[in-house]
C-alpha cells in the first residue's frame, strides 16, 4: 500500500485538530465532487471524533451535489459574508481542501491570510503555495483530494461512514472540471 502521508505529518495534523475548538474546513470557488465530497467527508470525519466545524465555500455549488450536504451544513460565503467573517475570525483551526492556491477561495482568501489559526492544506494540485500553511500535504499522484483524505483516515486507524463523499469526490474526474 502506497502512503502519501508520513507518521510526522498525520500526528501533526491530528493534534491540530485535537487541540481546536472552532474549525472551519474551505475548499475552492465554483466546487466540484471532489471540492463538496472531500470538505463533506472531512467534517464526518471531524464529526466521528466528537469535533464540531463548520464547512464554508466561496460560492454555490451544484444541485447534483446537494445529496452530500444532507443537513444544509454548508455555508455559502457569496450569500453571507458576515457570517463567514465571524466563523473565520473564531477559527482557531482552518482545513483547505482541493485546492493549490488562496486566490482560488475569492473573498475568503484575505480571512485565511489574516487569521491567526492553524492551516492545514490537504490537495492533489500542482504548486501549492506551502508558505501560507503551517502543514500541507500536497502529492500530484492521486486522483483526488478525496482519495488522500481516504489515505489519511486509513492510516489514522479510523473507521467511518463517509465513503459516499470519498467516493463522489474520486469519480469527479468523469464529469466535473477540476
Amino acid at each position: 500500500m502506497k502512503s502519501y502521508f508520513d507518521d510526522e505529518i498525520v500526528n501533526d495534523i491530528l493534534k491540530a485538530v485535537d487541540l481546536a475548538k472552532n474549525i472551519v474546513i474551505i475548499t475552492h470557488s465554483n466546487p466540484d465532487g471532489d471540492a463538496i465530497g472531500s470538505v463533506t467527508a472531512f467534517e464526518g470525519y471531524l464529526s466521528s471524533k466528537g469535533k464540531e466545524s463548520i464547512i464554508v465555500v466561496p460560492n454555490q455549488y451544484p444541485d447534483y451535489l446537494s445529496f452530500l450536504d444532507k443537513g444544509k451544513k454548508i455555508h455559502i460565503d457569496e450569500e453571507n459574508p458576515g457570517k463567514t467573517k465571524l466563523y473565520m475570525d473564531r477559527a482557531d483551526l482552518i482545513v483547505a481542501l482541493d485546492f493549490n492556491q488562496l486566490k482560488r477561495v475569492d473573498d475568503l482568501e484575505m480571512h485565511v491570510r489574516d487569521s491567526k489559526a492553524v492551516k492545514i492544506l490537504i490537495d492533489h494540485h500542482p504548486g501549492p503555495e506551502s508558505e501560507a500553511f503551517n502543514f500541507v500535504v500536497s502529492t500530484t499522484e492521486v486522483s483526488s483530494t478525496c482519495e488522500l483524505l481516504y489515505w489519511l483516515i486509513k492510516k489514522n486507524g479510523s473507521r467511518v461512514k463517509i465513503g459516499n463523499a470519498l467516493y463522489r469526490g474520486q469519480i469527479s474526474l468523469c464529469g466535473d472540471d477540476d
